[in-house]
């Protein structure tokens, strides 16, 4: 039997699906529900199940080798054989989340949360605090965390109330730290052990089957850039290439570079779009003189920005390093396999490079 819920509920289940799925919310509450009944914790339990299996079987039907003990093994994204580690445990703060969101949203959302040129108000910190819940976190929150850090991107909040959300989501989830490519560097000290824990035996299936989920993000972000207001653009910056580079050390320090395969799609998905550019109009469209105070700011965002091609460049050096390895070697299994996810972007390697090159010069 169908499920009656009043407006308020419909708002809660609107904020859930914001969350997961990017949905707009349509409902405004006369009072937002701050104590669920337990039939409507159960549906949105239910909801949230669903869309976190949907997004980890994303190109699921085709067949992918992982590493299992240093040994290379072929199935599909749902065969039980791959999902054996697999623990996705959901603690108090997915509930909070969407609880502590349902009863905040609206006064959050205000514009007067905001402080021109200072960003959110020590009162909207406050709250966003008491939304996103980041001790203790485990692989479930770490995957909802992760959906909300991309589907925030749509929310009707002003901007520097919404980045503030993503980075404390990223806090909590070292997932939504690589979709978001956003890190509070006043909180986060340890990013390669932050992001570490990704590659925990009961947590690597999770970002074994979060590819297409991370090319899709860190495409859209890194496009996004270039069109940040000028002050913003080199720390934004900064911040995706901190994480991205961070996590190409956590695999390879893991020796689990079999699962760069979403660095090399997104390269390869940024170099034959945003990227296809002569370097030199690339280097002219990241900013003029008015966006940045001094001639050497905007020098100082090139090179900044020359880190996200050099990501590519340094993937491949690992790569050449690797193909040495022979049969019977540590990582030989590893090093196969990157040696064919590698192949699309070998074949732009000058590409990454006159890219690089162009941007750590100094332009007129």
């Amino acid at each position: 039997m169908a499920l009656q819920v009043s407006v308020d509920e419909g708002h809660a289940l609107e904020v859930l699906d914001l969350l997961c799925r990017g949905r707009p919310i349509r409902i405004t509450p006369e009072a937002p529900i701050t104590r669920p009944r337990r039939e409507l914790v159960e549906l949105a339990a239910r909801r949230l199940g669903v869309v976190c299996l949907r997004a980890l079987v994303q190109g699921g039907i085709d067949e992918r080798a992982v590493l299992r003990g240093g040994r290379r093994q072929r199935g599909r994204i749902w065969d039980r054989e791959l999902n054996a580690g697999l623990r996705l445990r959901f603690t108090a703060a997915s509930h909070e989340l969407w609880i502590q969101l349902c009863a905040r949203f609206a006064e959050i959302a205000r514009q007067a949360q905001v402080v021109e040129g200072e960003g959110s108000t020590r009162a909207a910190r406050r709250q966003i605090r008491r939304i996103v819940k980041v001790a203790d976190t485990d692989t479930g929150d770490w995957l909802f965390f992760a959906l909300a850090a991309r589907n925030l991107e749509r929310a009707p909040m002003p901007g520097e109330i919404r980045d503030d959300l993503i980075r404390r989501l990223a806090m909590g989830s070292p997932l939504a730290t690589l979709v978001a490519l956003s890190v509070d560097r006043d909180e986060i000290h340890g990013l390669v052990d932050h992001l570490g824990g990704l590659l925990d035996a009961d947590a690597v299936r999770l970002l074994e089957c979060s590819g297409p989920l991370l090319v899709d993000a860190w495409v859209a972000r890194v496009s996004r850039l270039g069109r940040a207001p000028g002050p913003e653009r080199r720390a934004r910056t900064l911040a995706a290439a901190d994480v991205l580079e961070a996590h190409l050390e956590v695999l390879d320090r893991a020796g689990r570079l079999d699962l760069a395969g979403p660095i090399v799609d997104a390269l390869v998905r940024l170099l034959d779009g945003p990227w296809s550019a002569r370097p030199s109009e690339i280097a002219e469209a990241l900013g003029g003189r008015r966006d940045f105070e001094t001639l050497a700011d905007r020098d100082a965002h090139r090179r900044a920005y020359a880190r996200l091609p050099g990501i590519g460049l340094r993937l491949l050096a690992l790569r050449d390093a690797l193909a040495r390895e022979a049969y019977g070697d540590p990582r030989y299994e590893e090093a196969q396999l990157l040696l064919e996810l590698c192949e699309p972007l070998r074949a732009r390697e000058g590409a990454l490079a006159a890219l690089a090159g162009a941007l750590t010069n100094r332009l007129g």
